[in-house]
């Protein structure tokens, strides 16, 4: 299991990763559904110029059950819940079909090599993800303000070792996100009051960016809190007192 997942990646991250691969070999349950697997074939057929990509689908995408293949993820009814598509080579993707995947929860589009704005804006019609992970890409820009539609759903969002630039107001309206990752980007100025907001806030890391000033006070908001990086920014001032009242933290990172 420690192959497949890093510290940083949540339970629940590595348990469809795991259960991916444990389909495989020991799938039991209903056979998948008949348009989430035409929907699959579309999503592989969207590959055919990116060999690679469309090659290491090809490896397990065949046959009737789809919840037999590598990277998919089913559950008791034969939904498909979650895609590993991890580690690809995907230079662009075209999201269509798997937005037919309505009942999706979890989706690792990591170590990847897509590119531009974050496509968030099409994500949000899948309306029950849960956990969504776009980390080492090459997004750019400011995250769109698209990203507060998830806020219903998602508790999970990995967007590390990105060129991201800015965060939205609309981020603050993720009530149900418990993990946040905005490490390795290009995020500058004070760390955004707007992180306060995020009530279910377990784990937060904001390393390697370009944060100066403080800690922001609003994160004292955060009663869940119990692990933040913020390590190798320009910050330099006191640790506000209204940190004092996270009495679930276990770790903090500063230097």
């Amino acid at each position: 299991m420690g192959a497949l997942c890093s510290h940083k990646k949540s339970l629940a991250s590595c348990l469809f990763l795991m259960s991916s691969v444990i389909n495989i070999f020991f799938w039991v349950g209903c056979s998948c559904l008949e348009r989430e697997r035409a929907a699959l074939l579309a999503f592989k057929a969207s590959f055919l110029n990116q060999i690679y990509a469309y090659e290491q689908l090809s490896l397990s995408w065949e046959g009737t059950d789809c919840c037999g293949w590598l990277r998919v993820t089913c559950g008791k009814e034969g939904q498909v819940v979650g895609l590993g598509l991890h580690a690809l080579g995907v230079l662009d993707i075209n999201l269509t079909s798997l937005l037919r995947l309505e009942g999706l929860q979890f989706l690792d589009l990591s170590d990847n090599n897509l590119r531009g704005s974050l496509f968030i804006k099409e994500l949000y019609r899948l309306k029950k993800l849960q956990t969504l992970d776009l980390s080492y890409n090459s997004f750019e820009g400011a995250m769109p303000v698209e990203i507060g539609l998830q806020s219903s759903s998602l508790e999970v969002l990995y967007l590390s070792s990105n060129q991201l630039g800015s965060l939205p107001s609309s981020l603050g309206n993720l009530s149900h996100l418990k993990e946040l990752d905005l490490s390795h980007n290009e995020l500058n100025g004070i760390i955004p009051p707007l992180l306060g907001s995020l009530s279910s806030l377990e784990e937060l890391y904001l390393s390697e960016n370009e944060f100066r000033g403080g800690l922001s006070r609003f994160l004292g908001n955060l009663s869940f809190l119990h692990l933040v990086y913020i390590d190798h920014n320009n910050l330099s001032e006191a640790i506000p007192p209204e940190l004092s009242k996270l009495r679930n933290l276990q770790f903090l990172d500063l230097s």
